[in-house]
């Protein structure tokens, strides 16, 4: 069909596709733009080119969609008003880049409702008004192949994108539809096991709440019932506990042992004391005996106290004729001391009325009272009672009283061997280390329920102006702890000895020396006014000479004597004579 036909000819404004207004725009530019400026205009489309791609980028990210109408724009308009590069702003045109297309006719067999035409013709119609429509324009080639930038959006590529974006919103739309109706089922499905298992969860619940409260008066009644029973067994447990406390003594029962130890911690400070105080005329011999002379010629009162109560003890006599022997014969008439006026006496010789009263009612109930009361019983009622007098209030100052009285009277004796300017120290030592550690095992004796008790047997005496020796004391000596003065106060023990010796050579060889410290003894109490012979808790101390007699007499011959002998025996002795001769 010939394009100049009229009825066969498709009108090119119907054919060509409408342009947006940033294509005229360009259209113009390209129009009026110069051969000369060519390659400026290409060198500046490349650098938009790029800047297009950064901002295009940027602008996909942010999310900004700038959606305007499509501009229809006649040819004609392009002629009324001259478009410059230089006038275009470029805030007009976006960062992007098109390639323009020209649309070619229908390939799939539509056509229009007008008549029918060829592809040849359609084709050369287009390009004849195109070349029409733009004069100045060197070829269609060129333009299709050249880049260049809108400064719009096509209406159709925009459209197209919403188009692909509202479907992309509408299947995410779909999908968490089916999503939520997938989660609400399952929820509801949940929800459903839930309601069942709090059903199920209620009626166990109202079952057991059943089944309790038919319990409950039951369990009320039973309760009650045991109450009951628990206030009767506690008011007979508490029956019980009175009556085993009442069967029970009121206090610990001393032990042998116990006592024993008690014992020799007193013995030992007594002996510490002493070494102390004495030291000061021992240690340098020659100085001790001037000082000790000089004191004594001022102070012959305090001479004359020491002497009598030495001439009391005939063994403490015999013994101050050894070397070697002061501490012990001052330790000796201490423990003697210790024992007369505290262990022998009853309360410390002190609270006569309320002593003589215990003493009555313990008479009274072994020989009046009906059933008669065992020892047994009365020496634990009598030990209940001391322990009652001691314990009582107004007993601390009689205690107190009577300790210092002890003290005084303990120190004067010995105040020959104490400096005048020290004899306050010498009482408050005296005290501390020998009476109250005295009067303390004496009250624990005292309620103790056996009896306990101190015995001294020197086993020497006086026969008139001469010492007599006991032969008693040959048949003891097992039973006595001797300490050999001839080697250095070892222990004689005549069961380790090797051969044993025999009475004839006890008799010849072991000589009684003096008594140190006192025995103590233990007469246990049983039921029914049984009671046991007394037995040994602590040994008595004895020195002792054993060894023949030239070793004694060496012993003794040339060797210094003891200050307690020149102070009791100052004229026994001649210059060059034994002391035993």
């Amino acid at each position: 069909m010939s394009p100049d036909k009229g009825q066969g000819t498709i009108p090119l404004d119907d054919m060509r596709v409408r342009q947006p207004n940033g294509h005229a725009v360009l259209r113009k530019e390209r129009k009026s733009t110069k051969p000369a400026d060519k390659a400026e205009t290409e060198a500046k489309a490349q650098g938009q080119k790029k800047e297009t791609d950064v901002n295009a980028d940027l602008a996909m990210q942010d999310g900004e969609q700038h959606e305007e109408a499509p501009v229809e724009v006649d040819i004609a308009d392009f002629a009324k008003d001259e478009v410059t590069e230089a006038s275009i702003s470029p805030e007009l045109v976006p960062t992007r880049r098109y390639t323009l297309h020209v649309p070619g006719p229908y390939t799939d067999g539509a056509q229009s409702d007008d008549d029918d035409f060829e592809l040849a013709e359609m084709t050369s119609s287009v390009y004849a008004a195109a070349a029409e429509g733009f004069p100045g324009m060197e070829s269609m080639e060129s333009m299709e192949n050249e880049d260049f930038m809108p400064p719009r959006r096509l209406a159709d590529g925009d459209a197209a994108r919403d188009e692909i974006r509202e479907q992309a919103q509408l299947r995410q739309l779909q999908d968490a539809i089916t999503r939520l109706t997938l989660e609400k089922e399952s929820a509801e499905r949940e929800a459903t096991k839930a309601r069942q298992q709090i059903a199920d969860l209620k009626h166990l619940l109202n079952s057991d709440m059943e089944e309790i409260a038919k319990d409950t008066e039951s369990l009320v009644k039973e309760m009650k019932r045991l109450k009951e029973e628990n206030n009767l067994l506690r008011e007979e447990l508490n029956d019980a506990q009175s009556h085993i406390f009442s069967l029970q003594p009121y206090r610990k029962d001393l032990t042998p042992e116990e006592v024993g130890r008690q014992y020799d911690d007193l013995v030992e400070s007594v002996q510490d004391w002493v070494q102390k105080f004495m030291g000061f005329w021992l240690d340098d011999y020659e100085a001790g005996v001037e000082a000790l002379a000089t004191h004594a010629r001022k102070n012959s009162g305090e001479v004359t106290k020491f002497k009598k109560v030495v001439h009391k003890y005939p063994d403490l006599i015999h013994g101050c004729m050894f070397p070697e022997t002061d501490e012990d014969i001052i330790v000796a008439i201490i423990m003697r001391f210790l024992n007369d006026h505290i262990f022998q006496k009853v309360l410390y010789g002190s609270a006569a009325t309320y002593t003589e009263m215990v003493s009555f009612i313990e008479t009274q109930m072994q020989t009046a009272v009906e059933p008669k009361r065992d020892l047994f019983a009365v020496r634990t009622w009598t030990a209940e009672s001391y322990n009652a007098l001691m314990s009582a209030p107004q007993f601390r100052s009689v205690r107190a009283r009577r300790s210092r009285d002890l003290t005084i009277t303990l120190a004067d004796v010995l105040r020959i061997f104490c400096k005048k300017d020290k004899y306050q120290w010498f009482c408050q030592n005296m005290e501390e280390r020998c009476i109250r550690p005295a009067m303390a095992l004496y009250e624990k004796l005292q309620i103790a329920t056996h009896h306990f008790y101190l015995d001294i047997q020197p086993y020497i005496s006086w026969s008139g102006n001469h010492i007599a020796h006991s032969q008693e004391f040959y048949e003891c000596v097992e039973n006595l702890d001797c300490k050999n003065i001839l080697h250095n106060r070892k222990a004689f023990n005549m069961n380790k000895l090797d051969p044993r010796p025999t009475k004839t050579d006890l008799y010849d060889n072991l000589l009684n020396v003096c008594t140190v410290v006192p025995a103590l003894y233990i007469r246990q109490i049983g039921q029914r006014d049984a009671i046991k012979a007394p037995s040994i808790v602590r040994k008595q101390q004895v020195l002792v000479a054993w060894g023949p007699g030239e070793k004694r007499e060496k012993f003794t011959e040339g060797a210094d004597e003891s200050l307690v002998h020149i102070l009791c025996l100052p004229k026994a002795r001649k210059k060059g004579e034994s002391w035993l001769s």
